[in-house]
């Protein structure tokens, strides 16, 4: 069970990075965003969209708390202050979408 979610989810962080490479690069307001929506769901699964998008359409955390997120991952603050284009936190609700808010995973808490 548990090699058959690693599998779904890596094949899952592979075409939401595909879908998200723009001129052969990914941004590192993707990189951020990935990181903030995967700390959410290490944190809790599954999670309610309220509980993690804003009313305004942005991921929680992508702002204040970018730095202490990247800093627990051991990435330096500097990496980036904060996700700050709409695209970025438009890419972080796909993922969250991917994952099915984390449906997918909750049964590795068991």
């Amino acid at each position: 069970m548990i090699d058959k979610i690693k599998q779904e989810s890596y094949q899952i962080l592979n075409n939401w990075i595909a879908s998200c490479t723009r001129g052969g690069k990914v941004a590192r307001n993707t990189v951020a965003i990935g990181i903030v929506v995967l700390d959410h769901l290490r944190q809790k699964c599954p999670v309610l969209k309220v509980e993690v998008i804003s009313k305004g359409g942005e991921v929680k955390g992508a702002r204040s708390g970018l730095g202490n997120i990247l800093e627990f991952y051991g990435i330096s603050r500097g990496y980036l202050k904060e996700v700050t284009t709409r695209q970025g936190h438009q890419d972080g609700q796909r993922l969250f979408e991917a994952f099915n808010w984390g449906n997918n995973l909750a049964s590795l808490g068991d």
